[in-house]
């Protein structure tokens, strides 16, 4: 999409094969004349048609969508009039193929090398230097998912880093309910972030339960 405000919005990742594929669009509010019809074209000159709908406004723009179904695998190019068509890859597993090992390893392993230094474990959360109770435990919950369906997946070095992040994880929630009674909280309480948030809660000790 060349325009920040105005084009197809696609899945950089690509969509899985058994499942439903959803085009967006976001524009003004005349962007898209009614009926406009994307069209979607495939292998083996696969062509697919649907009607942009609109779907209202939200941000300080205005949105459409079509839904597409579930397309045959291959690479798709999506056609609107006068826009720039845009490029999706269908393919069985695509979304675990793709997306699993940059999620569970490689940003949570960078996000451990910038956490603070004066805190040494845990990961750094999204867009700032806080590190939450409950970030940790819904991460730590995933990595131990990670490890009990899809094991059979992971290779003896990959396991390995699996269990070092849920290890890292496990000790940050330590590192929280450590700091409870420094903070006045009840015993197995945890603060919700050692630095900024010190207080207690319910969700954060559910999720470190968990």
């Amino acid at each position: 999409m060349s325009d920040p405000v105005h084009g197809l919005l696609v899945s950089q990742v690509g969509h899985d094969a058994d499942e439903a594929v959803r085009a967006v669009y976001r524009g003004g509010a005349d962007s898209l004349p009614a009926g406009t019809v994307l069209v979607a074209r495939g292998p083996a000159n696969a062509v697919r048609q649907v009607v942009m709908a609109p779907w209202g406004a939200c941000w300080g723009t205005h949105w459409w969508t079509a839904d597409l179904g579930v397309l045959p695998a291959g690479e798709w190019r999506l056609e609107l009039p006068g826009e720039p068509p845009a490029l999706v890859t269908v393919a069985p597993h695509r979304l675990w193929r793709e997306s699993w090992r940059w999620v569970a390893l490689e940003q949570l392993e960078r996000r451990t090398r910038i956490s603070r230094a004066a805190i040494g474990t845990g990961w750094q959360d999204c867009g700032c230097d806080w590190q939450e109770a409950n970030s940790h435990a819904a991460c730590v919950a995933g990595l131990c998912d990670l490890i009990l369906v899809a094991d059979r997946h992971l290779d003896p070095a990959l396991r390995r880093r699996v269990v070092v992040q849920i290890e890292t994880g496990c000790r940050m929630l330590d590192l929280l309910q450590d700091e409870g009674p420094a903070a006045g909280l009840a015993a197995g309480a945890l603060v919700h972030e050692r630095l900024r948030a010190r207080r207690a809660l319910a969700r954060d000790a559910l999720w470190a339960a968990l």
